[in-house]
């Protein structure tokens, strides 16, 4: 017998089965990364006021705001079309950022109001000292739990599901 191929068989392994890689790059629509981190960034900076604007007006600061802030980081990085993993590192960082600047943002609402200053005035003067002091005040323990949960809306949303 001989290991020539002939007509019955293919000359490879790749005519009768393409790579999975093939496959994938073939099936898949071009991914989008800045598109993407704009669409997270603008969706944080839209949930951020959302939250200082909810802890402002209540007087409470209520944690599923920061799911909220996740889930809609990693809505809007979609529409960068992202399978990769970056899409989730992003989604998650920006929903955590997110979250952190609620906080800071609030404070300096709350400080402008005890100093009878402006929002902008506050958050043009902030340096590292004062930024330590308004997350230390704003901060309670519950917040990390909230802060993962941002993280992870923003990590599972961030990706376009591909099942």
């Amino acid at each position: 017998m001989s290991n020539e191929p002939n007509s019955l068989t293919p000359a490879s392994s790749e005519a009768v089965s393409p790579s999975f890689e093939t496959l994938r790059e073939e099936s898949l629509p071009d991914e989008n990364l800045a598109l993407g981190v704009i669409a997270g960034i603008a969706a944080m900076l839209v949930g951020t006021a959302i939250w200082v604007g909810v802890t402002v007006g209540t007087g409470y600061q209520i944690g599923y705001l920061a799911v909220g802030v996740g889930f809609l980081v990693g809505i809007s990085m979609r529409l960068g079309r992202g399978y990769s993993p970056i899409f989730s590192v992003i989604g998650a960082t920006l929903g955590l950022l997110g979250c952190a600047l609620g906080n800071l943002f609030t404070g300096c609402v709350l400080v402008a109001g005890e100093v009878g200053g402006t929002f902008g005035t506050v958050v043009s003067g902030l340096d590292v000292e004062m930024v330590g002091q308004i997350m230390g005040a704003m901060f309670s323990p519950i917040d990390l739990l909230f802060y993962a949960l941002a993280a992870m809306a923003g990590w599972k949303y961030a990706v376009v599901n591909n099942a």
